[in-house]
This record gives structure tokens, sequence and C-alpha cells, in this order.
């Protein structure tokens, strides 16, 4: 499986592989007293042990998903601009954040976000287009979020590992709320 990220904001697309599957280790047999040691049977169903290796070599198989895995949903909350209310007599009411702060905060912080799309889309060939929303209040912090993917991701555990992601965001402080939009490519 491979996830790769169209970021528009960056001009060659980055590309994130997923990491290697960690090495089976087995725990030291304590020592005991020296003498006769007697052989165990296996237990019933236990995997066997004499080449731990083998086991290692497979891949996991993907997982078949269905066209209801493949539909893209929204999840989180409703993501507007709240009313604002124009003071003409003050100068400093804040302005929204610019193309090259979103940017530039997008790119920097997004790994926790990536790292949540690969860990729910292992062992799949999914390919989408997911998109992320997000509220950012005039003091520079993610107030409300919400992400378009497929269900499947959902479905393991994408929306709560994208939420607690986004809320540690930080955006210059700009005085204005802004809302961002911020696409990601998975492939």
């Amino acid at each position: 499986m491979y996830l790769a990220l169209r970021q528009p904001w960056v001009s060659a697309p980055p590309v994130v592989e997923p990491a290697p599957a960690p090495a089976v280790v087995e725990p030291a047999t304590p020592s005991k007293k020296p003498g006769k040691r007697r052989a165990r049977a296996p237990r019933e169903g236990a995997p066997d042990s004499s080449s731990p290796g083998d086991q290692l070599d497979e891949p996991a198989p993907l997982v078949e998903l269905s066209a209801a895995d493949r539909r893209l949903v929204w999840r989180g909350e409703e993501v507007a601009l709240p009313p604002t209310a124009h003071d003409f007599s003050r100068e400093d009411s804040g302005r929204p954040l610019s193309d090259e702060e979103i940017a530039g905060t997008v790119r920097a912080q997004s790994k926790a976000v990536v790292t949540c799309m690969v860990t729910a889309a292992a062992n799949t060939d999914l390919r989408a287009t997911l998109t992320l929303k997000l509220l950012v209040d005039g003091s520079g912090r993610v107030t409300r979020h919400r992400m378009q993917a497929p269900q499947y991701l959902f479905e393991h555990g994408l929306s709560a590992c994208v939420s607690g992601a986004v809320r540690g965001w930080r955006f210059p402080s700009t005085g204005a709320p802004t809302l961002v939009t911020a696409p990601f490519e998975l492939r």
C-alpha cells in the first residue's frame, strides 16, 4: 500500500510510504534452576515456533473494499464563518489568514494527519481525495473541523485521530476568523 498526498501549496507532491512491519521479538526465557527440562507440547491453535521468520515474510492480504466502503462522506462539525458586524470606526478589526500563512502552517503541521490517514488505510488499495475543512479563530486556534473521506477510513479510526491532530494546530493570529480547506490525495 502506498499513500501519497498532493497538496496544492507544495510544488512536488510528497509520497508517504508505509513503515516496515515491526520485527517480532520473542521474550527471553527466564533462567531457572539448572537441571532437566521437560519439553512442552504446543498449545492447540498456537503457531509453530520452529520457524518464526517464515511468518514475517508474507505481507498481509489487501482488504476487499465494497462500493459502500469507497463512498465519500463528510464527518465532523459544520464549518462556516460566524456572522460578523463591521465597525468602520475601528481600523484594526483583523484580517483573514493569507494563502502563504495557511500553506506554511498546513505544510508544517500536517504530519499527524498524514499518519492518521496511513493508519486508517492500512492493507487497502484505496485511492481518493480527502478534504479537510477548518475554522480558525482570530487567535489562530482551530475551533471546528470537518473531513470528507471514504467511509472505510472513518470506520477505522480516521475521525478521532484527525480530530486530535488538528486541535493542536496553531495558525498565525490575525484577529479575524478564517475558513481553511486543505485537500490530501490518497494513492
